[in-house]
């Protein structure tokens, strides 16, 4: 499906209309930065209405370089294609203009290393074909990938090292030169440069079990976890691996000590993200719960988990779910987050939220 050509968007601040543009006829998207806060906590920063082809726009990935360059992608609630990419420049969120087949394509994530280095991954508007698309700081080179297949996740680590994961259990390597492709066997949903390793994890779609591999440089290793279920969060966090999903019916947070998956305690919710939280702890991003007041961002810390205030947050009857966490590079605590408020098929509200 096209991109409605009166695409329109109000956004707000803290309920505040800011201001109303026609993102055809002006082409730039401006989000003024909200104001400073002199203790770290979480807030909405921004709360983005945008129609798609007639539907409401909801955040479907982010990424973050530094302070002052993050991006972020809006998609179709629905699942038809449609896209607006997002700039931060360390004051506001601005439009970044998309080729035309890139802007009526759709985006299932983004990730990137610097200014000159991000990679987009999506489908064609007839989603039939899945590509990616590379910035070099000046232009797009769009790549196209088998037939049959679509990308999951994708792991920016620099010029020379990125890697990209399928639905279809496949892992795609990028080192600048050449691409090179391996078999995982199954769907990865996250993953995290550790080191000189990448840890992916996800789960089985036929046979309903949780994975986790880890590539030494050389070959994919898979790591033994127990259950039925998935695994859709990983991180590394002061020296050390974890991992959080469903297992066996029941959320679960695990940490890999060397040799083996080691049981934490759980928090209540469905993890999506897991992502450090610069003193040893972690933060997590949830899926919709039932009731809504158990959704949003938690914080692991001390062995305790604890629900996060998110300042700003517009009531709603639906949970929150937040659909993407990353932290900021060149910070210690810093982080974005992009979500919204779920009625069961789709995002009622665009939200960008700050942890700074």
């Amino acid at each position: 499906m096209a991109v409605n050509t009166s695409l329109s968007v109000r956004v707000r601040r803290f309920g505040v209309v800011v201001s109303a543009v026609s993102v055809i006829s002006a082409g730039v998207l401006v989000l003024p930065a909200s104001e400073a806060v002199a203790t770290p906590r979480w807030r909405v920063a921004e709360k983005v209405t945008l129609e798609i082809d007639g539907g409401l726009a909801n955040f479907d990935g982010l990424t973050a370089v530094s302070p002052k360059l993050a991006w972020s992608v809006l998609g179709h609630g629905m699942g038809a294609a449609g896209t607006v990419l997002l700039r931060w420049d360390g004051t506001r969120w601005n439009r970044q203009e998309l080729p035309e087949d890139l802007a009526r394509s759709s985006v299932s994530d983004l990730g990137a290393s610097s200014g000159g280095n991000l990679w987009l991954a999506g489908q064609n508007e007839d989603m039939t074909r899945s590509h990616l698309a590379h910035w070099d700081g000046r232009g797009w080179e769009t790549k196209p990938l088998p037939e049959g297949d679509s990308v999951e996740r994708i792991l920016v680590r620099g010029v020379k090292d990125v890697w990209y994961f399928t639905l279809k259990g496949r892992a795609g390597h990028y080192d600048g030169r050449k691409w090179r492709t391996y078999k995982m066997g199954f769907t990865a949903f996250s993953a995290v440069g550790s080191g000189r390793k990448v840890w992916a994890v996800g789960g089985h779609t036929e046979t309903g079990t949780p994975h986790a591999s880890v590539w030494n440089g050389k070959k994919w290793k898979a790591t033994r976890v127990s259950g039925e279920g998935a695994l859709y969060g990983v991180t590394s966090s002061a020296g050390r691996v974890w991992s959080a999903g469903m297992v066996s019916g029941r959320s679960a947070l695990l940490r890999w000590n060397g040799k083996a998956w080691k049981k934490a305690k759980a928090p209540r919710i469905a993890v999506k993200d897991l992502v450090p939280d610069g003193s040893g702890g972690l933060w997590a991003s949830s899926w919709p719960a039932d009731p809504a007041g158990q959704s949003g961002i938690y914080r692991f810390k001390k062995g305790r988990w604890a629900q996060a205030s998110i300042k700003g947050m517009p009531g709603s009857k639906n949970p929150l779910a937040v659909n993407r966490m990353v932290r900021v590079p060149g910070t210690k605590t810093s982080l974005w987050a992009v979500g919204g408020h779920d009625d069961g098929r789709t995002d009622t509200d665009a939200l960008i939220m700050r942890y700074s």
